[in-house]
This record gives structure tokens, C-alpha cells and sequence, in this order.
């Protein structure tokens, strides 16, 4: 088992704060309000007792007031689509993230799965 999850800044993790947790379980983390998530956001609990390091970024977002020479607006689309359903155990989600970098026209997808064990 594993104990707390590492703490990441400007992120929080979904669900109740637990001292313990269950080889292979996987937890999700989330930006606070203020910050732009970059990277995937689940962690899993590894049979040495480990959690797997975050990928997780939160970046601080452009306040309005900033130049908007040295900061590219950016436009965030996001589809997230429940794909599969296992009795009440297991939860299949796929999430698709598009941005556009306004200024330049360049657009990224980043498409993750994640499968939740209850």
C-alpha cells in the first residue's frame, strides 16, 4: 500500500483525503482555479509501496492584464466520453483535450483512457 499521494502546486486530488492506499490504486489529480492543466493527471500505486511520479503540471494562468505579445491566448476544448460501464466496478473513460494557440493557428490533441477500478 501506499501513503499519501506527492503533492503537486497548484493541484489538488479528487475524492476524500485518505492516509492509505490499495496497491494499483489509481488517483486523479486536478488544477485549482487560476491554473491550466498540462500532461496527464493519474498516478497508480505501485506494488513497492511507491506512488508513480505526477506528470501532472499546473501552470499559472495569463492574467487579462499581461501583453498579449508575450502571451499566446489559447482556446481549451474539451470532450470527455464514458465508453464502457462493468457493472459498478469498473468505468471506462476516454478524454480528448484540442487546443489552438490563437495567434498561431497551431492545435494539439492529447487523447488519454483511463480505467477506474471501484
Amino acid at each position: 500500500s501506499c501513503g499519501e499521494p506527492p503533492r503537486v502546486p497548484g493541484a489538488k486530488v479528487f475524492g476524500k483525503k485518505r492516509l492509505r492506499f490499495e496497491t494499483n490504486s489509481r488517483l486523479r489529480y486536478y488544477c485549482e482555479d487560476g491554473f491550466l492543466q498540462k500532461l496527464n493527471p493519474v498516478i497508480s500505486c505501485l506494488p513497492s509501496g511507491q506512488w508513480e511520479e505526477p506528470l501532472i503540471t499546473c501552470i499559472q494562468a495569463p492574467s487579462k492584464e499581461e501583453d498579449p505579445v508575450t502571451s499566446l491566448p489559447v482556446r481549451r476544448e474539451e470532450v470527455t466520453e464514458i465508453t464502457e460501464v462493468t457493472e459498478i466496478t469498473e468505468v471506462t473513460e476516454i478524454t480528448e483535450v484540442t487546443e489552438v494557440t490563437e495567434v498561431t493557428g497551431v492545435q494539439e490533441t492529447v487523447t488519454e483512457k483511463t480505467v477506474w477500478l471501484f
